[in-house]
């Protein structure tokens, strides 16, 4: 699976984008085929390289001075995304402190919504669910 994007020049440790590092590094590490299926293969099953090439592109792209600016926009114009962010912030700290890594409750955060949608609505096609059928994913 490919899992770096059209710009990964971006991401030497000199390029001073470390936001988009991480959000790349998150990308690649939560598409791992260790020890659940990758994300990607939840989202868009069967992708073509053109396409983990391009999810891979606007991963990264959020991490960027602008998808910044894109992600403030949402947050702050969005109380339910701003309540989602701080429980999962808030769950994240806790199990921090419970003796949790960070890494292994931000992996949970990100897979546990994953494994929960039944494999139907994960398999149809978003351009053809009706209201009563839309299924809300947590990212």
């Amino acid at each position: 699976m490919i899992t770096r994007g059209l710009s990964a020049n971006r991401l030497h440790p000199n390029a001073g984008n470390p936001c988009e590092v991480a959000f790349a590094n998150a990308w690649r590490a939560i598409n791992s085929d260790e020890p659940l299926k990758p994300v990607l293969e939840y989202l868009v099953p069967g992708s073509t390289s053109g396409e983990q090439v391009a999810v891979a592109t606007v991963v990264q792209w959020l991490g960027s001075p602008v998808g910044m600016g894109f992600l403030e926009w949402v947050i702050t114009s969005s109380p339910e995304v701003r309540k989602y962010l701080q429980a999962a912030c808030d769950s994240a700290r806790a199990k921090e402190e419970r003796g949790f890594s960070l890494d292994d409750a931000l992996y949970d955060a990100v897979h546990a919504p994953v494994r929960a949608l039944p494999q139907a609505a994960l398999a149809a096609n978003p351009g053809e669910a009706q209201e009563d059928e839309f299924v809300e994913r947590p990212w």
